[in-house]
């Protein structure tokens, strides 16, 4: 009976082992082609998406329009200058032959200059104090044998004239237009005498308003009387 006992567990723990080690080898040996396989599909790792950075948009500058052919500018309108007024004169004399003297507003600045050209006798400048050449008058004296008339040149349109006379020279007051340019106001005296010409340019913007004045002698006086004043004193004299 012992013997018998002792067998059938042998038996039990026997068949137990085999069950045991069948369930460990099942689990180290690849599944059998009954079992469903495992995906094997791998997914990809994410990437984080980047935004492109904004192209910044370029706007090129506004040009305004071109006007059309027939467009009609309109014009401003020009204001004459305002009359220069003087009331205390200072006289300039120059000693050559003949000597020469001009009035001229007290308290403006004479300047003498070099003279470059061999028929030039002198070059002045009278200039305002402020330094402006608005209302300044030159002058130039130049030896010449006959009179030089600037309308011989050809260079400009005389627009307006009129003679002008002193002791012992004759000439004329004009306004000239060179093109693409505005008027310009002049003078110019001649001896004959002395055979010297005497140019006297107003270096001063010129309204071009003047050459529809029903008198441009009269509004040269309102306007530009002192430019006037200065030409009508220049003087003649025979030297000491």
């Amino acid at each position: 009976m012992t013997r018998y006992i002792s067998t059938l567990v042998l038996i039990i723990t026997l068949a137990l082992t085999i069950s045991c080690s069948g369930q460990v080898v099942n689990t180290l040996l690849p599944p059998t082609s009954t079992n469903t396989p495992i995906s094997s599909t791998v997914m990809p790792m994410a990437t984080p998406t980047m935004s492109p950075a904004p192209i910044p948009i370029f706007t090129p500058p506004r040009v305004p329009p071109t006007p059309s052919a027939d467009s009609t500018p309109t014009s401003t309108p020009t204001t004459p200058p305002t009359p220069l007024i003087v009331t205390n004169w200072s006289i300039f004399t120059y000693v050559s032959n003949p000597t020469i003297s001009i009035d001229y507003p007290a308290g403006w600045g004479v300047y003498v200059f070099d003279v470059l050209e061999p028929d030039l006798q002198v070059s002045l400048q009278f200039q305002p104090p402020d330094g402006s050449l608005a209302n300044s008058v030159a002058v130039s004296v130049y030896h010449s044998e006959q009179m030089i008339d600037p309308r011989d040149g050809g260079w400009a349109e005389f627009l307006w004239m009129r003679p002008i006379g002193i002791r012992d020279a004759s000439g004329m007051m004009y306004i000239s237009q060179a093109a693409a340019r505005e008027p310009i106001l002049s003078s110019i005296y001649y001896s004959k005498n002395y055979k010297v010409q005497i140019n006297i340019p107003f270096n001063g913007r010129i309204d071009p308003a003047i050459l529809q004045s029903p008198s441009i002698t009269d509004t040269i006086t309102q306007q530009y009387g002192v430019y006037e004043h200065m030409v009508e004193s220049v003087r003649l004299t025979e030297p000491n």
